[in-house]
């Protein structure tokens, strides 16, 4: 004869909570923003310039920034760092020199001179980004 099934059963243990979603990292979200503000303005002011070479200088650089801004998307949810948040200072005490460098585009060799000190400090906290 079979035996009948127990009246009492074992608890069931409810299921884990699921994880909480990794945080958003708060130095590379302020250096995506920045990083579009300067897009911005390298496209208002093409409406500014006639000169096709400085047009073409200005694209190139939009191009630059705007390599950038995917690169800082893709790296949004890595760890924080007070390291990475002093590079991203440093950055967004850069931009008055790009905007300088926007607002006198008659001299295109310091404006590319100035974009591309400033894309080396954001490469510089992209690089420590990946690290982390």
């Amino acid at each position: 004869m079979a035996k009948a099934p127990s009246a009492t059963k074992s608890p069931v243990a409810p299921p884990p909570p699921a994880p909480a979603p990794p945080a958003l990292n708060s130095g590379i979200r302020d250096l995506q923003g920045t990083l579009v503000d300067q897009l911005h303005k390298l496209e208002s002011s093409l409406d500014d310039t006639s000169d096709p070479n400085a047009a073409e200088a200005i694209v190139r650089e939009m191009q630059e920034l705007s390599h950038r801004i995917g690169m800082a998307g893709s790296l949004l949810f890595t760890q924080q760092s007070a390291a990475l948040d002093q590079k991203v200072d440093k950055i967004k005490a850069a931009t008055a020199q790009v905007d300088a460098a926007v607002a006198h585009l008659s001299t295109m060799s310091a404006f590319v001179g100035a974009m591309s000190d400033f894309l080396g400090l954001v490469d510089e906290a992209l690089d420590l980004a990946k690290t982390l």
